[in-house]
């Protein structure tokens, strides 16, 4: 999910001790995404749930950088921050930066079954625009894609990551969309440009939010 003119993408992750605990967070943070209607620059937010059970993700959508800076100041980033300690729930991980890409698939626009949130660890900024040209390169063949709905790709503000948001509508078109060699020719390339190991978050949606047009 995104809008027209988001240029800022955040994502924040949330790891909890068990199921129970994770799925009280996202009550949670369901009951108070509303609020973040009234910030100023907001686009969308969507909040999703790991298969593990056990991780919650935050996805949050903003017209610019600036805009982010204030949510991340702001009176919900503190109380997100202060979840942290409380029924086994980590502090969050945070990532994100401007929105650099974007490729849609033949269902973009659908519901989506499965998102994933990659998180690549690279060098700088060269390695960064790097991942982005591979991502649209890409783009050939995934916008032919049964199932696939979208990836959006963001560098973060120091350039050492390279966040990658792709969802698609079900589990058989994840599963097949892994399953093509296409994916796998594809994955020499971005590790050479790596340098950690990546964070990667497979997950579902559980509810969404997006701004309010006003006149």
């Amino acid at each position: 999910m995104t809008t027209g003119d988001e240029g800022f993408a955040g994502f924040w992750v949330l790891s909890a001790a068990d199921a129970a605990a994770a799925r009280l967070l996202s009550a949670q943070l369901d009951d108070e995404m509303l609020s973040l209607r009234d910030a100023a620059g907001f686009r969308s937010a969507r909040l999703h749930l790991g298969v593990d059970g056990r991780t919650v993700l935050l996805r949050h959508g903003w017209r610019g950088a600036a805009d982010h800076a204030a949510f991340r100041d702001g009176p919900f980033a503190q109380r997100l921050r202060g979840v942290a300690g409380r029924a086994g729930v980590r502090a969050p991980r945070c990532y994100g930066g401007e929105l650099v890409a974007r490729i849609e698939g033949p269902d973009a626009g659908a519901a989506p079954g499965v998102v994933v949130l990659a998180v690549r660890h690279v060098g700088g900024r060269r390695s960064a625009l790097a991942l982005t040209e591979l991502l649209e390169r890409s783009g050939d063949w995934k916008r032919e894609f049964p199932g696939f709905i979208s990836a959006d790709a963001a560098i973060g503000p120091d350039h050492t990551t390279f966040v990658n948001y792709p969802q698609w509508t079900d589990v058989a078109a994840f599963d097949a969309y892994m399953a093509d060699p296409r994916n796998a020719a594809g994955q020499p390339g971005i590790a050479r440009l790596e340098a950690a190991e990546p964070v990667i978050v497979r997950c579902s949606v559980v509810a969404e939010v997006i701004a309010v047009e006003r006149s």
